[in-house]
């Protein structure tokens, strides 16, 4: 019976959890996922791009949590233009079978604007539709008998509480991106709109916008004049970047700072989360994880590997960190010569 009832709860805390921290999917690969971060990300990288990420949240918790992101998008060098489209699922399914769903379909729109001859400022949109489902199965007290046992007889009570079919709302989202060659600082804001997310028609509950700051420096310790196929070849490099991301949703926040290394095609990070000078009414601390990673960067081809290492009180009952997978394939749609393929100023930001 304890050990039952002890699962019950750590599903519905896990569920809380969704609800309320997680009404947008957490990725420590931010700049992997670069379409989920910020619509000024559309078209970016100047090619067409495929991102596919996954997340595995706490997966020696009782519950599962579940993110993933597909996205695609392409730059008009006629239009100095980027469009996107991205899709995120967030599944959690704790004891006894409880599923929670949240899926958000967007497109995006960004324009490229030279602001000088060293800094490029980027605005971005994202119109989409949220949906959210939520299928619980609950047993009651009065289903227990005295010894803490569910008797071979159900009392009759009715074991499903809720069924709730999908809700869609729309979405609205905006973002801007400011960088040279060797800086960047970008904010978005998500769920502009404050969609409902109650289950009901005439809910009240709305999401709070979610505010993101990202920013960082690029040093380059070496960088050969390589060249290949008549181009710069700029997988050739040594370079370190310090990072910071900060967010803030409700009363919830964030804060991460890194630091990531480059040796031509090998990337090395970690950095830290959480908020340590703002502490909660009983705690003595506010740290959520160490995270690492290892990522290759090669040809059109990025793949990064990421693990979470748990330092908050979820420690205790060991969640198992969490685990992270990007791939990205970078390709060309439209067909230049390799001689006289336009040169465009691109974001320095980490491929992580």
């Amino acid at each position: 019976m304890k050990k039952n009832f002890t699962k019950l709860l750590l599903g519905l805390a896990l569920l809380a959890f969704s609800e309320v921290r997680g009404q947008g999917l957490q990725y420590s690969q931010f700049y992997a996922n670069a379409l989920h971060l910020s619509p000024a990300f559309a078209g970016a990288n100047q090619t067409s791009r495929i991102i596919m990420h996954g997340r595995l949240q706490w997966p020696s918790l009782d519950a599962t949590y579940l993110g993933s992101t597909f996205s695609f998008d392409h730059y008009f060098e006629s239009f100095n233009s980027g469009v996107g489209i991205v899709l995120n699922t967030d599944y959690m399914k704790g004891y006894g079978n409880n599923v929670y769903k949240n899926l958000n379909l967007g497109v995006q729109y960004a324009y490229q604007l030279a602001l000088s001859e060293e800094w490029t400022l980027r605005p971005g949109l994202q119109l989409s539709m949220l949906q959210n489902t939520f299928d619980s199965k609950l047993t009651w007290d009065r289903q227990y008998n005295n010894d803490g046992l569910i008797p071979g007889e159900l009392t009759g009570e009715e074991t499903t509480f809720l069924v709730a079919p999908p809700v869609s709302r729309p979405d609205v989202s905006a973002g801007a991106l400011l960088y040279s060659s060797k800086l960047w600082a970008g904010i978005s804001a998500h769920h502009l709109n404050r969609p409902s997310m109650s289950f009901m028609q005439d809910g009240s509950e709305k999401l709070n916008i979610r505010a993101t700051l990202h920013a960082g420096m690029k040093f380059v310790l070496s960088a050969p004049q390589v060249r290949r196929y008549g181009l710069d070849n700029s997988e050739i490099e040594t370079s370190i970047s310090p990072v910071m991301l900060y967010k803030m949703q409700g009363k919830n926040d964030q804060l991460d700072l890194g630091l990531y290394f480059r040796h031509n095609y090998l990337v090395l990070g970690s950095w830290y989360r959480g908020v340590p000078v703002k502490v909660y009414k009983g705690e003595s601390f506010n740290n959520d994880a160490i995270i690492f990673l290892i990522g290759v960067i090669y040809g059109g081809f990025n793949i990064g590997y990421s693990y979470d290492l748990t330092i908050s009180k979820l420690v205790i009952p060991r969640s198992g960190g969490s685990h992270e997978l990007s791939l990205t394939y970078n390709f060309l749609i439209k067909s230049y010569p390799k001689k006289n393929r336009p040169k465009q100023r691109k974001p320095v930001c980490p491929k992580f």
